[in-house]
């Protein structure tokens, strides 16, 4: 046993017996305890550090390609018509892009967003019906005979 001296809560020195070791053994734990902090801290701030830069590569990557999408307006003459949409290649075909009817310069216009340089196909779906490339300056006609307008970027 060893025999320690300590100020006790009424400024008066006591004596404390403690076993062989204790001190050591205490010393040790703290140790071990401000390691295991120091590198919970390092897996902390890498951890955050990783995130931060997958975000940013992430951002940039959107941002990039956000970079790359051209707006193309089309227009079509309003002829009585109740509704107008677009559909190409530059969504294969997949989605209808409804165009919006300008009543005081009588016609319908549509912004329509096209992902990188080509040759884009297209074609107006007038009331759900009827698919006609309008009067777009270059056409061509498929294998069933229909004409598809042609944007070139």
């Amino acid at each position: 046993m060893k025999i320690n001296k300590l100020l006790n809560e009424d400024k008066q020195w006591m004596e404390i017996k403690t076993p062989d070791g204790l001190e050591e053994r205490t010393m040790r734990y703290i140790a071990k305890r401000i390691a295991a902090e120091a590198v919970w801290k390092r897996v902390l701030r890498y951890t955050l550090a990783g995130m931060l830069s997958v975000m940013i590569a992430v951002g940039t990557f959107l941002f990039l390609d956000s970079r790359n999408t051209n707006k193309v307006i089309l227009i079509y003459a309003y002829n009585g018509e109740s509704k107008v949409e677009v559909i190409g290649n530059f969504n294969n075909w997949e989605e209808k892009i409804s165009m919006t009817h300008d009543k005081k310069n009588g016609v319908w216009v549509g912004e329509i967003p096209v992902k990188g340089n080509g040759v884009f196909e297209y074609q107006f779906v007038i009331d759900d019906v009827i698919y006609t490339a309008g009067t777009a300056e270059y056409k061509i006609v498929d294998e069933d005979g229909n004409e598809h307008g042609i944007i070139m970027l």
